[in-house]
């Protein structure tokens, strides 16, 4: 349990870091980030857009497969979408 709830905090921690990294170069740019990301299967974004992501990911290719019910395996793989604003 311990390793599991761990598990979830580092990929958390993961996805923060990479939408920094975005952030930084968008900012460059003059565009930013939402502050949220969004995943399938939470909210309103269906479970179903998993396979749309994972296929145009070509999440196979980096060893990571889907069920038929959507759930990637290995099980702390994830998916998140967010917006990118530009000026006006």
């Amino acid at each position: 349990m311990v390793l599991d709830a761990t598990a979830g905090e580092v990929v958390d921690a993961a996805l923060d870091w990479i939408m920094g990294y975005f952030r930084q170069t968008l900012r460059r740019e003059g565009k930013s980030l939402l502050n949220s990301r969004f995943s399938a299967g939470y909210g309103d974004f269906d479970l179903q857009n998993q396979k749309l992501m994972h296929r145009l990911l070509h999440m196979d290719r980096l060893g990571v497969a889907i069920t038929e019910s959507c759930l990637l395996v290995p099980e702390k793989s994830v998916t998140a979408v967010t917006g990118i604003i530009t000026s006006a």
